[in-house]
């Protein structure tokens, strides 16, 4: 018997939904669960999203960059609630602060490029910002709870150095578990990458965030071969995957 298959996919503006038939020869079908900034210039909801993640339950939540509810623009997070029939009911779960208007710093972060749910229903995203040395291009690790309250959890760059020694950008975040479906538990490490940062080539980082100290590691530094502009062993990374136990792709 097919085996039903659905994979969501984010497009420039849209929110869309790819279902189809795990099975030779089978049909896909495409449908839309929701199209952002219909009403321009006001983009009530929000806009440009850029990346999603599915909860356990199947709700889905993601990041966008452009917010209707601030005079400034810096950052959004929603949830799409799943409910019969493969339905889904959009809202907005998170607005990132406005930056302060004197000295441009965003301590909770802004423009989110990643997040996860964890067991408790809490989100904890990746975004610029942050109180590093960097300004707004540092990077923050904030935990929102499922009432609004927000808690930074760490800084990047924050530990100085000419190319932010604990990386510069955060991009991309995962746990164990994550690959089969689970809700991050709150208790075991985070794995992240950040784009910019690390050793002195700036190629970027793969960190380890542990919750239990606060902590966070560096597992690699990027262009750490073959010297600046060369990077043998690539530069920049943006996407991160955790397939078994204490592997990472």
């Amino acid at each position: 018997m097919p085996i039903p298959l659905r994979i969501v996919v984010l497009l420039f503006g849209i929110l869309a939904g790819l279902a189809s038939m795990w099975a030779p020869g089978s049909a896909s079908t495409y449908e839309t669960l929701y199209s952002f900034c219909t009403d321009l210039p006001n983009c009530t909801g929000g806009g440009s999203p850029t990346s999603i993640h599915a909860a356990a339950n199947g709700d889905l939540y993601g990041t966008g960059q452009v917010n209707d509810a601030l005079p400034t623009t810096t950052g959004f997070i929603f949830k799409l609630k799943r409910g019969r029939g493969m339905t889904y009911t959009y809202s907005q779960f998170f607005d990132f602060p406005s930056c302060d208007s004197g000295t441009g710093n965003c301590p909770s972060g802004l423009y989110p490029f990643a997040l996860i749910v964890g067991h408790s229903g809490a989100v904890y995203a990746l975004a610029q910002g942050g109180s590093g040395a960097a300004g707004q291009i540092s990077g923050v690790l904030l935990k929102i709870t499922p009432d609004g309250a927000e808690q930074v959890l760490y800084n990047f760059c924050s530990l100085g150095g000419a190319s932010c020694s604990d990386g510069e950008s955060p991009v991309a975040m995962t746990y164990d578990g994550a690959a089969d479906g689970k809700d991050w538990d709150e208790k075991s490490p985070l794995y992240g990458t950040t784009e910019y940062g690390g050793n002195s080539s700036d190629g970027g980082t793969v960190f380890k965030y542990d919750p239990a100290t606060g902590n966070r590691s560096t597992i690699y530094d990027f262009c750490a071969k073959g010297g600046y502009q060369k990077c043998a062993d690539g530069s920049a990374p943006v996407g991160l995957i955790a397939m078994r136990k204490n592997i990472l792709y």
